[in-house]
């Protein structure tokens, strides 16, 4: 498989990672705003809450899985979420008007998958670094004679 072709596949498995989230996120925010009196003025917050949170979440699945260990496949991934949204809204609404508030969440989107995988990057970093270790300050690599 080349590199295209991986990317592709670790790109699609962080959206479907950030589908998933974002269902689950969903089904508890309905819960929640079925308590409220009034839940019509609550429902832009908690898209807005979904996305900022499920997005990031495409985007650390999309470095996991990546060969290329690189924020920007997560940026992609963003990108891409948001882009998916737009146009499965755009249908259902019969709009496909492009305003601020679109170009606010591809902004949106492209920062919060960077956001995911740099946390991703940072985090195996953390481990590689932490299986050198073997007391606090201390490396396993032995002295120069």
């Amino acid at each position: 498989m080349n590199k295209f072709t991986s990317g592709l596949v670790a790109i699609l498995k962080g959206l479907l990672a950030g589908i998933t989230a974002i269902v689950i996120l969903y089904a508890g925010f309905s819960i929640l705003m079925s308590t409220f009196e009034s839940p019509n003025k609550y429902t832009y917050p908690a898209t807005l809450v979904g996305l900022i949170i499920s997005v990031p979440i495409a985007g650390y699945a999309a470095v996991l899985f990546s060969r290329q260990k690189k924020a920007s496949v997560g940026c992609w991934c963003g990108l891409l979420y948001i882009i998916i949204l737009y146009i499965i809204s755009s249908v259902m609404n019969k709009d496909f008007s492009v305003g601020y508030n679109t170009l606010f969440l591809l902004v949106i989107g492209a920062a919060a998958g960077t956001i995911g995988g740099i946390l991703c990057i940072n985090r195996m970093d953390h481990k590689r670094a932490k299986r050198n270790r073997t007391f606090i300050g201390k490396t396993n690599a032995k002295k120069p004679a």
